[in-house]
């Protein structure tokens, strides 16, 4: 499959290395090194693993300056170690869909699968910065067989992303596979603040006369809400709606 031109130079990595198994790769390699300053100037590092085996194979040098993680001892557990706690609900479940997507592909023995989200970590200094995780999942039968990750990291700190905008993002769209911009990081859900609001009271299991008291609102508002609701997410109930966004650690 061929990447969106953003990330072909990782297309170029998968056909260079694969072969190898992604191992025994030479840091001062002319393509490394040239991944290596274009991760530098967008603000990046990736790495590749074999989700099967839940093992690391290769990381960039971006992640000691990004999070404080040397690359050569990039670990399964360590971008979990650096995950914010306000995000570590959502980082779990993230984890478990991931390795789901990952068994599914290796069971059907083809395909591949394209994966986006952002969480808040903490960086090499202790900050809090966001990073978009966009992962390239593929099965593979070369050198053996196994379903490989490749995982890009883009600090989006500096984007104005609304304070209910929820990006996530899997599927079989290799388009979503490219540098952040403000287009891609609005696939997903954006809500208003009342709007998440109502749908934190939805999940304790308040009707719309009980959230319209507890709010101060009319009922009328309340169900107007409601359907905007249903049509930004494209979900029948706020049922759905609600059950999905805890399936993914927002409420």
């Amino acid at each position: 499959m061929l990447l969106h031109n953003d990330y072909r130079i990782f297309q170029q990595f998968i056909d260079t290395y694969i072969s190898r198994g992604f191992t025994g790769i030479r840091r001062h390699d002319p393509l490394i090194l040239e991944m290596e300053e274009l991760m530098r100037s967008r603000k990046q590092f990736f790495y590749v693993g074999d989700l099967i085996r839940i093992r690391i194979l290769f990381t960039s040098q971006g992640s000691r300056d990004m999070i404080g993680v040397d690359p050569d001892s990039m670990g399964p557990g360590e971008l979990y170690l650096a995950t914010h706690p306000d995000d570590v609900k959502r980082m779990n479940l993230a984890r478990l869909r991931l390795f789901r997507s990952g068994t599914d592909l290796f069971q059907k023995k083809e395909g591949s699968l394209f994966y986006s989200i952002p969480f808040f970590l903490n960086d090499a200094h202790g900050k809090r910065v966001r990073l978009l995780f966009q992962g390239y999942l593929f099965y593979s039968k070369l050198p053996y067989e196994t379903v490989f990750v490749l995982f890009v990291h883009t600090d989006i700190s500096d984007f104005q992303i609304n304070r209910y905008a929820f990006h996530h993002y899997i599927g079989e769209d290799h388009n979503v596979f490219r540098y952040p911009d403000d287009e891609l990081l609005r696939i997903g859900y954006t809500f208003s603040d009342r709007e998440f609001d109502i749908l934190g009271l939805l999940a304790q299991g308040l009707e719309s006369e009980q959230i319209a008291e507890k709010l101060f609102l009319s009922v009328n508002t309340v169900n107007t809400h409601r359907r905007n609701i249903l049509r930004k997410s494209n979900k029948s109930t706020t049922y759905e709606v609600v059950l999905e966004l805890m399936e993914k650690g927002i409420l």
